[in-house]
């Protein structure tokens, strides 16, 4: 349901950014491993539980998508019902928000703007289902917010560094996001949901998002000199 292998990547890229923050930050590893327990450990859980939540959220209301697309899913097999899995996406936003208000208030807010967007892009106005948004609705929150959220935990969320790096990411995730919609071209079109790749088809899809993929390995030898 909530999908965990998924969880590895926000666990393992928010904590590498954390630690870089903290040295950065601080001139140097002192204190390191009390940070890394008490600090950068909950704030890479807050980042991951949220997805998982998001994840949870974006199969219930994805349900009749799934039944066409990912008929092997919990709820189109039965497993769970939308009730249940409501509970479980609560639970998870819950706690995540939770750990995110023990880290401080800037972490905090920056969980409740990525909150905002996971749930908007599936819940109504449902931004998933309108052109174009729904690239944006995913690349704003994991590439862009993501990391400035990482950031934040020991530095300024706008100092050059991590801004940099958010934009990178942002735009590769413009790119990105569009291949988990090939699998799902059918499911959309028929539940009405406007992609790239129902829209424009595969190839042209393609040739549209290339530029998002290739220009942010152009960008960084250009923003390390």
């Amino acid at each position: 349901m909530i999908r965990p292998f998924t969880l590895l990547a926000p666990l393992i890229v928010s904590t590498c950014i954390m630690f870089a923050s903290y040295v950065v930050n601080n001139n140097g590893f002192n204190d390191i491993w009390s940070n890394i327990l008490f600090t950068i450990l909950p704030a890479s859980f807050s980042l991951a539980l949220l997805n998982g939540a998001s994840n949870a959220l974006n199969q219930i209301t994805d349900v009749e998508s799934d039944c066409i697309s990912k008929p092997y899913r919990p709820i189109p097999q039965g497993k769970l019902t939308i009730y249940q899995a409501s509970i479980i996406s609560i639970i998870l936003y819950g706690f995540a928000i939770t750990l995110s208000w023990f880290i401080h208030i800037i972490f905090f807010s920056m969980i409740l703007l990525i909150t905002f967007f996971t749930v908007t892009y599936s819940l109504p106005p449902r931004f998933k289902k309108i052109l174009f948004f729904n690239q944006l609705w995913v690349a704003i929150p994991r590439g862009f917010l993501g990391i400035l959220a990482s950031w934040s935990v020991f530095g300024n969320p706008i100092q050059p560094l991590p801004l940099i790096g958010a934009i990178i990411s942002f735009f590769f995730m413009i790119g990105g996001s569009v291949t988990k919609d090939i699998t799902d071209s059918f499911a959309d079109a028929v539940t009405g949901t406007k992609t790239l790749i129902n829209t424009y088809g595969v190839e042209r899809a393609s040739f549209m998002v290339f530029p998002f993929l290739f220009t942010p390995f152009l960008i960084i030898p250009i923003m390390i000199d």
